[in-house]
């Protein structure tokens, strides 16, 4: 009920300003935090996600938001596609992590430990990049880098 809210909040802003993109981001996110299991929300969102991208084609947050939808629903490709151009206006760690599992997902294993270093290098502290990027060394048959990673 709480994202209810905060669609409609923000479908009233939209309605008054349409072209205000952040109010698009707005609203596909909480159309995502409704629940990407429901095909409604996922279409709802992405739609969102597509106007904010056309109202500012610059803006690497609303690609960022649409990637991780493309992610969850396996639309890999495209998520990729989001990412990249995201990652041409603003290099982000969280955008290299994303960038670094989908391409786990897609078996392209070498690039996919390319962004997850060059994350962990952003964020050296995030747990959830430390352990994608130890698991992509053990993977590659690369143990030991592993090993130190996680006892870090």
């Amino acid at each position: 009920e709480r994202y209810d809210d905060s669609v409609e909040h923000f479908t009233a802003l939209i309605e008054d300003q349409p072209s205000l993109y952040g109010a698009y981001i707005g609203r596909g996110t909480a159309h995502s935090y409704k629940g990407l299991d429901d095909p409604v929300n996922v279409r709802n969102a992405v739609k969102d996600f597509s106007k904010a991208i056309e109202l500012d084609p610059k803006n690497h947050e609303a690609l960022e938001r649409r990637a991780e939808v493309y992610t969850y629903i396996h639309r890999l490709n495209d998520a990729l596609y989001d990412i990249n151009a995201a990652l041409a206006i603003k290099s982000t760690s969280d955008l290299y992590f994303l960038g670094g599992r989908v391409l786990s997902m897609l078996g392209r294993h070498h690039l996919a430990h390319s962004h997850l270093k060059k994350a962990y290098e952003m964020s050296p502290h995030h747990l959830d990049i430390m352990r994608h990027l130890a698991l992509s060394f053990y993977n590659s048959g690369d143990v030991m880098p592993a090993i130190r990673l996680l006892a870090e």
